[in-house]
């Protein structure tokens, strides 16, 4: 039996995890969270990063100028990797911050987002999930 707040695998393939409230609020404020109505983001990190001399305490993502052909080089480039995508990228936070790192208007690489806070980190990895799933049939 798992501990409270653990997860078990067979509740993970059974799909039978359940969110505490504030997990929910949190899903809420994501979505909630300011996007143009051309699909520009801007991320007010809780924590800034630096990169190549630069501190930035804000990065700002515009989800709409992507394209199909970029969505088939993040398959092919985690594919060369060795890490491919075989079903679902909206369950893939690879794929996800790769999509959100070419959204981003900011020139940065992806080792810049792994330095991110986690919560930094996944508040952006959502906002890509969530863009994406704004399509699904």
């Amino acid at each position: 039996m798992a501990k409270k707040n653990e997860t078990t695998a067979t509740e993970i393939e059974n799909d039978e995890v359940q969110l505490d409230k504030d997990s929910e609020n949190r899903i809420d404020e994501i979505v909630k969270e300011s996007t143009t109505s051309d699909g520009v983001w801007t991320c007010q990190l809780k924590k800034p990063i630096k990169y190549e001399e630069n501190e930035y305490k804000s990065l700002t993502f515009n989800f709409d100028k992507l394209t199909g052909a970029e969505a088939l080089e993040i398959e092919d480039e985690l594919a060369m990797k060795g890490k491919p995508v075989f079903m679902n990228e909206a369950a893939n936070a690879r794929y996800l911050m790769l999509v959100a790192l070419r959204a981003c208007e900011e020139r940065i690489d992806f080792a810049a987002l792994k330095e991110l806070n986690i919560s930094d980190f996944n508040r952006i990895k959502n906002k890509a999930r969530l863009f994406l799933l704004q399509f699904a049939v």
